[in-house]
């Protein structure tokens, strides 16, 4: 790990249909169900993203055609996506030199389809990510439990933590959720 411990680096929590981009060291956690996040990192700049998507595609089009974004763009995996590409390119860091990891996309509650929310989101942000030429670094998506991700923006170092895949631990993920939630 970096000179920074995970103690005395500044917390973020990640709220779904969100994205955070730094140059700061921060710890940014997230939980993520069926929900997907797309971790970047520029090692030469020591610079992070990170989003939350809710849902695989956006039908507005702005950021697909004009760099705009609509009001809920965030909940979105393609925009959110593109929104991460677009600001590391403003800084004139092309995608090549991009670290790309992926997380999330689990069926929660074992529906045993192949539809699911989880698995579109999955889906969407690969084939945005295959078509910008940016590979991904590393993976931990799908299955049947949920996670908590711990992301350093200043190294790209991902920390992860699987949870209980019943629902009685989801509910009582929701709740601490709720609890930072309030705290932030």
């Amino acid at each position: 790990m970096s000179e920074f411990s995970s103690s005395s680096l500044p917390r973020f929590h990640l709220n779904p249909g969100r994205v955070i981009f730094s140059q700061a060291p921060l710890l940014v956690t997230t939980i993520l169900g069926s929900c997907v996040s797309v971790v970047m990192f520029h090692s030469k700049s020591n610079t992070g993203a990170m989003c939350h998507g809710l849902l695989p595609t956006c039908h507005c089009g702005l950021s697909l055609q004009t760099g705009q974004t609509c009001d809920d763009c965030f909940r979105y995996m393609d925009c959110s996506i593109h929104y991460m590409v677009n600001e590391f390119s403003a800084m004139k860091i092309p995608s090549r030199e991009l670290t790309v990891k992926l997380f999330g996309g689990a069926d929660m509650f074992s529906t045993g389809q192949s539809k699911t929310v989880g698995n579109q989101n999955i889906a969407v942000a690969k084939k945005i990510l295959r078509e910008k030429s940016m590979p991904i670094f590393a993976e931990d998506v799908a299955g049947e439990q949920g996670r908590k991700i711990f992301f350093f923006t200043h190294t790209g170092e991902v920390r992860l933590k699987r949870l209980g895949k019943n629902r009685q631990r989801y509910a009582e993920f929701q709740e601490e959720l709720a609890v930072i939630r309030t705290l932030s």
